[in-house]
């Protein structure tokens, strides 16, 4: 995994642990890492967007 996926997925995590629930968080861990690994391979290699677009999925999907 890209350095750049592994530092947006632990943003990722982070900030969504401390708006809903940190167990949430890790339990969705996996799915958003394999969302933002997809969206890094085609193309999208700003860190800061890939946060932002990581925590609009699990919104959607979740809440």
């Amino acid at each position: 995994m890209d350095h750049v996926v592994e530092t947006a997925v632990a943003r990722i995590v982070d900030t969504y642990g401390m708006l809903y629930s940190a167990t949430e968080a890790e339990e969705r861990r996996d799915e958003v890492t394999k969302y933002v690994d997809k969206l890094f391979w085609s193309g999208q290699d700003d860190a800061n967007r890939l946060v932002v677009q990581g925590l609009a999925y699990l919104r959607q999907r979740y809440h």
